[in-house]
Parts: structure tokens; C-alpha cells; sequence
């Protein structure tokens, strides 16, 4: 029975451990997903189209190529020159191409804005408004 009541109390223990661990782990998503829904999405969509048009003033920061499209990490000197609303998001990093713009705010759990190009295909998991979609 003693046997059995340390068993009980180990494994108590170590649940508790894998709950706050797991709830310590998450509080960057959900303060970077926040951050994005309260966010100007107006102005946030704008600046997302910006950076579509502009991209081909940055230079891709990856190694691997992207298909027409660049890398901005959110550590780099030119991370400063992106829209001042997408810098107070602050990003990981930013993945531009000719019809989307990928903002990950935060891993894990998954925070990405999409801001879509006009008239490009639009997917995410929330739509904040036309054009603008947040990935969890």
C-alpha cells in the first residue's frame, strides 16, 4: 500500500510538472497572438502589401532559396527598415513573396499573420479582415 501511495504521489508530481511546464512554454504565443489581434489590421495589411511591393529592396537572409520570395530575420539590421506596425509585432522572422506576406510571431504555439496581396488566394485559420488572416 506504502508502495502504491509513492507511485500516486510521483506520478501526481510529475503531471504537475508537465502542466506548468506546458503552460510556461505556451505564454510567448499567446502574448505574440495579442499582440496581432490587437493590432491596427488596417494599417497592418497595408504595410504587409508595402513590403510585397518592396521586396526586392531586401535581401534573403536564408540560405535556401524561396521561389521568388526573401527571408527577413527579426534580429537583423534590415528588419529596421519593414513597416513600424510589423516591427511592434516583434517577429522571429518574415517571409515575403509576390502574393503573401508570413510574419511568425511566435513558436510555439504558432502565431503567423498572412497579408495577402490584392486579389492573391487568401487562407489562415482567422480571418481579421480582407486580406489579413492570423495561422495558429
Amino acid at each position: 500500500m506504502k508502495h502504491f501511495r509513492n507511485a500516486i504521489l510521483v506520478a501526481g508530481s510529475v503531471l504537475i510538472i508537465v502542466i506548468v511546464s506546458i503552460y510556461i512554454i505556451t505564454i510567448p504565443g499567446r502574448r505574440g497572438r495579442e499582440r496581432i489581434l490587437s493590432a491596427n489590421h488596417p494599417a497592418l495589411l497595408a504595410a504587409c502589401r508595402e513590403l510585397i511591393t518592396t521586396r526586392q529592396s531586401y535581401s534573403n537572409e536564408q540560405q535556401v532559396s524561396w521561389a521568388d520570395g526573401i527571408y527577413i530575420n527579426g534580429n537583423s539590421p534590415q528588419f529596421r527598415r519593414a513597416p513600424q506596425i510589423i516591427q511592434d509585432l516583434r517577429p522571429l522572422h518574415i517571409r515575403v513573396n509576390p502574393h503573401c506576406v508570413l510574419i511568425y510571431v511566435a513558436l510555439p504555439p504558432r502565431a503567423v499573420v498572412f497579408g495577402y496581396a490584392e486579389g492573391a488566394e487568401q487562407f489562415g485559420t482567422t480571418k481579421l479582415i480582407d486580406g489579413l488572416w492570423l495561422g495558429e
